[in-house]
């Protein structure tokens, strides 16, 4: 999400428009709509994600930093008509940082599964199961609150 907003954003300075209205109009509407993203990121992990607490660092990383980015961009789309160049300091400010927060974010997510799917292996393989552990898939499921939370299932070959 965080890569595609900034290469939006860089694709839209780079066009030339006639107006900055344009331009301004398109640069606040992405930041508006990744403000409703981290908003709905945000109700997701307080209402659906069961099993994991976040941390300190998961909330700076994955809620109040796209936060600030998305609602930098809304703010320099609506001065970008009337204050042009402060606008394109606080684009200029957002769009790496959002750049920025996709390495990381990419980073923990391919760390976490190096590390959590081997000890979801190491606990297969210590319970009593039918399947191989290589045949197991995890499947994710809503309980009666619309949580979701991930099993394990076995298949025979």
């Amino acid at each position: 999400m965080h890569f595609g907003a900034a290469l939006l954003i860089a694709a839209l300075l780079s066009a030339p428009w006639p107006a900055l209205w344009q331009v301004s109009l398109l640069v606040g509407l992405a930041g508006l709509g990744g403000v409703i993203y981290v908003f709905i990121v945000l109700w997701e992990v307080r209402h659906r994600l069961v099993g994991y607490q976040l941390v300190r660092s998961d909330w700076l990383w994955y809620t109040l930093l796209p936060l600030i980015a998305y609602t930098a961009l809304l703010v320099a789309g609506i001065l970008l008509p009337n204050y042009p160049a402060l606008a394109l300091f606080v684009i200029a400010a957002g769009t790496p940082l959002l750049v920025i927060m996709g390495i990381r974010n990419a980073w923990d997510v391919v760390t976490y599964m190096l590390i959590e799917v081997p000890s979801l292996r190491t606990r297969a393989r210590t319970s009593r199961s039918l399947a191989p552990v290589g045949l197991r898939m995890l499947k994710c499921r809503a309980d009666a609150q619309g949580r979701k939370t991930l099993h394990q299932e076995g298949y025979q070959a």
